[in-house]
């Protein structure tokens, strides 16, 4: 665990001025501009394809004032999520009678009282978000393949302009040398 990376996520909330319901989500870079560009074309692709996946963010990307917002940085080691659960929770309790996905959560007036020294509170807790952990190991397992795939194919770019700058000082070392036996000559 500790040779694992630290990675940095990020607690969001689309909001718009047409209604008073938020969108609390999470998210695995800091780039909230980008990351709303491609939620608003994913909505996109929803209202030209009604077989797409609904998903709750919608309740507010339909609104062309649509705004995203960080509501907190959080850093993790690893793939160890029961911290982003719990502030996602936190979250979209904090914001329950506005928040359309706040069912996501399995968030409860219970939850936010109990004594977490309890073993069978934390067992419960642990039940309980079982299901959240799945659904975000999922996401991880595909972003880190991206990535990974895109480093692939970084590095094997990498290695070629290794190459070509090797093939490049060889054929600049040949011209100094001819250079050099036609000052000689």
């Amino acid at each position: 665990m500790s040779n694992q990376p630290i990675r940095v996520f990020v607690i969001f909330k689309l909001t718009s001025k047409e209604t008073d319901k938020i969108y609390i989500g999470w998210m695995m870079r800091t780039n909230i501009r980008q990351a709303l560009k491609e939620f608003q074309l994913s909505f996109k692709k929803y209202k030209s394809d009604p077989k797409q996946k609904f998903e709750e963010m919608y309740e507010i990307l339909k609104y062309q004032d649509c705004q995203i917002k960080i509501v907190e940085s959080i850093q993790l080691k690893g793939l160890y999520l029961e911290d982003l659960v719990w502030k996602m929770r936190y979250h979209t309790f904090q914001n329950k009678n506005i928040c359309v996905n706040q069912k996501s959560f399995l968030v409860t007036d219970e939850d936010l009282k109990d004594d977490f020294n309890d073993k069978k509170i934390q067992d419960k807790f642990r039940e309980k978000v079982k299901y959240e952990f799945d659904m975000f190991r999922q996401k991880f397992d595909t972003v880190f393949q991206d990535q990974e795939t895109d480093m692939k194919k970084i590095e094997k770019r990498v290695v070629s302009m290794e190459l070509k700058i090797l093939n490049f000082n060889e054929q600049l070392q040949k011209i100094k040398s001819q250079l050099e036996k036609l000052k000689n000559e």
